[in-house]
C-alpha cells in the first residue's frame, strides 16, 4: 500500500500496488538470407540466470527452421553470470577446446572446458 501526496489534493490517497516480476529477455534470435543461404543470428544483450536456457530455445528454433550458419553476437553485452557463458560454450565448442581462460594477477591461469 503506498500513501500519496500531491499538491492538487487536499489529503493524501492510498492505492494498492502488487510487486510483479518483470521477465528480461537477454536472447533474441531471428535470421536474413545473404547470397542464398539462411544465416541464424542469436543476440545476446547480457549473460543472467536464463540466458543460457533462452540460447538453447532460440538455437533449437533456428536449426528448425534449417539455417545454413550461426552468428552468435555479444557487441554491447556487459557481461553477467560466467555460468551461463559456461553453458553456452558447452553448445557450441566441442569438448577439449576452452571455453572460459582467467589469468590471475600472479600469472596463474585456469581453464574452464565444455561439460
Amino acid at each position: 500500500m503506498l500513501t500519496i501526496g500531491r499538491a492538487s489534493a487536499s489529503e493524501p490517497f492510498e492505492v494498492e500496488i502488487e510487486r510483479d516480476s518483470i521477465p528480461v529477455e537477454t536472447v533474441h534470435a531471428h535470421h536474413y538470407e545473404r547470397d542464398g543461404q539462411d544465416i541464424g543470428v542469436l543476440e545476446i544483450t547480457s549473460f543472467s540466470i536464463d540466458t543460457a536456457d533462452e540460447f538453447r530455445e532460440g538455437l533449437d528454433e533456428l536449426e528448425n527452421e534449417g539455417i545454413d550458419g550461426l552468428i552468435v553476437d555479444v557487441r554491447a553485452n556487459p557481461g553477467g553470470y560466467l555460468n551461463s557463458v559456461q553453458e553456452i560454450g558447452s553448445l557450441l565448442l566441442p569438448k577439449g577446446e576452452t571455453i572460459v581462460q582467467v589469468e590471475e594477477p600472479d600469472g596463474t591461469v585456469t581453464e574452464t572446458l565444455p561439460r
